[in-house]
């Protein structure tokens, strides 16, 4: 318990300005799946599950599990994405979502994936 917290304080350092929660529900909205489809309302693959964490792939349907495990994923392409001195942001973010951090990397190019969920990221009002 206190390793999550800490790997969840450490991850909200690494996304900067930009907040999991919020980009995760824009994400979930743009995906456009439901919580009882596999991988979620996230569609999270399961590789992306396996490398997050060790609970069964089926908890990928429970918002419970899949929020914890997609602001691990979220705070990983962060890392990643820094360290390879690119942009975090909503764009760069929904862009490594969508395609992974190496699709991003041999992308590079305009994805109406990532202008979505960015766009529906900044126009909310919380």
């Amino acid at each position: 318990m206190i390793r999550t917290m800490i790997a969840l304080a450490a991850g909200a350092a690494s996304l900067g300005e930009v907040n999991p929660s919020r980009l995760l529900d824009c994400i979930r909205q743009v995906e456009g799946h439901k919580w009882s489809d596999p991988g979620g309302a996230y569609c999270i693959q399961p590789s992306v599950w396996k490398d997050r964490t060790r609970l069964p792939y089926a908890y990928a349907s429970s918002k419970s599990h899949a929020d914890h495990v997609a602001e691990l994923h979220l705070n990983w392409l962060a890392r990643e994405l820094r360290g390879a001195d690119y942009p975090v942001n909503t764009y760069t973010l929904a862009t490594c979502w969508r395609f992974g951090f190496e699709g991003f990397k041999r992308r590079r190019a305009v994805s109406d994936y990532a202008t979505r969920v960015s766009n529906l990221y900044h126009e909310k009002q919380y």
